[in-house]
């Protein structure tokens, strides 16, 4: 498996530990999913920083759409996320994961406008991307019948 695989493997299992958390914890520790994520959340962004010199030579777009996928993970908007994210899109326009992410991320900052966007740049490259869509769709029902110009 490649570095990058591995890093991918790694933010994915984030993401995962993140939606199954009361799942797979005791009830006595629901309380503590925030603090908890967040600690797993340093595990995977250490990980990623001990293979940035590698990565950024070879894959720095899916790189820099990994580190700013991980530090999406969180429910409040964060600005380190969205600068990766961004230059992971101006790297490499077609990598439709860092479109979805980055238009969560202006979704959380309250940007629907520039959310709406991201979602829509990234069906330009693959017309049946689900989680755009997805999104798109849940997106627009929030808009309701708010003219977007």
């Amino acid at each position: 498996m490649s570095t990058i695989e591995e890093l991918r493997k790694s933010v994915e299992q984030l993401y995962e530990y993140r939606n199954k958390y009361y799942s797979i914890s005791p009830i006595e520790k629901y309380s503590l999913k925030e603090c908890d994520v967040n600690a797993k959340l340093q595990e995977t962004l250490e990980l990623l920083q001990s293979a940035k010199e590698e990565c950024e030579k070879k894959e720095k777009a899916v790189y820099c759409m990994l580190y700013g996928k991980a530090l999406n993970v969180k429910r409040e908007y964060d600005q380190l996320a969205f600068d990766y994210l961004s230059k992971s899109v101006k790297l490499n326009p077609k990598l439709t994961e860092a479109w979805n992410e980055l238009g969560e991320c202006y979704w959380k900052k309250g940007d629907l406008k520039a959310s709406l966007n991201c979602f829509e740049g990234c069906l330009k490259y693959d017309k049946m991307d689900k989680v755009a869509l997805r999104n798109l769709s849940m997106l627009l029902r929030q808009l309701g019948d708010t003219a977007i110009e």
